[in-house]
């Protein structure tokens, strides 16, 4: 296993040379690599990539979704030098680390629900509530038990399920509450639903983006990092 392991690195290492050496001569139509979780996958990173390809229209992507440790171990190997995460794993010495911004967490109820008309949501109403939350293995799942637990009780998993949109369709349908990441309800509040800012205590995520320390990032790559920065500094002063 270390050996196949060594032979992937290598093999990294030689494809990001001859990617370095194309990419010089014209970085803005070289190839960005980069790696990300389910909860940036509908809205987060697809706006980002639309912006940019404006800017850099010859400019190509390689997009690969991954649990949490795993985006942490393919960036830190190389099989990409880009991930998109949040929260940021802040004790991992092997990479670079931006925040890019922070979000709020809401409540997702049916709409029916005896909260859906309050304007915010105490996380201790919801103790007698089923949830619906993603497996065990993903980050936001030990967010949101975390969260509860600080309040001194373990959250009722009744269903769980590692598609976002099948946990809006649970809540949609009556069958438990949920919280989420507020950025994957833009454009997407579903049917039957309504979100509410939480409260007592305010529930937040850091999203940023980790890059390798032993590695530069390649000419194409570092277009699309400083304009991560770029982005969304301008979507906070824009919001402010």
């Amino acid at each position: 296993k270390i050996f196949f392991e060594r032979m992937k690195h290598a093999m990294n290492v030689i494809d990001d040379a001859r990617r370095e050496v194309k990419e010089y001569l014209d970085p803005e139509k070289g190839t960005i690599r980069i790696t990300f979780p389910i909860s940036l996958a509908a809205y987060t990173l697809p706006t980002v990539i639309y912006a940019f390809r404006l800017r850099y229209p010859e400019a190509k992507f390689q997009l690969k979704q991954a649990l949490y440790q795993e985006l942490i171990e393919g960036v830190i190997k190389g099989d990409f030098n880009l991930g998109l995460i949040g929260p940021l794993p802040l004790k991992e010495k092997k990479l670079g680390q931006k925040v890019l911004f922070t979000e709020n967490i809401v409540a997702l109820l049916p709409i029916h629900h005896r909260l859906a008309k309050e304007s915010s949501v105490k996380l201790q109403e919801l103790v007698d509530e089923p949830f619906v939350l993603l497996p065990k293995g993903f980050v936001f799942r030990d967010i949101v038990v975390n969260a509860c637990q600080n309040l001194g009780f373990t959250p009722n998993v009744a269903f769980e399920g590692d598609d976002i949109d099948a946990l809006k369709g649970l809540v949609s349908a009556g069958l438990g509450v949920t919280l989420m990441p507020e950025v994957t309800l833009v454009d997407s509040l579903p049917r039957s639903t309504v979100k509410i800012p939480l409260v007592e205590p305010n529930v937040t995520r850091t999203v940023g983006v980790i890059t390798p320390k032993e590695r530069a990032l390649l000419p194409t790559e570092k277009l699309f990092y400083d304009f991560l920065q770029e982005f969304f500094t301008r979507l906070d002063d824009f919001k402010s």
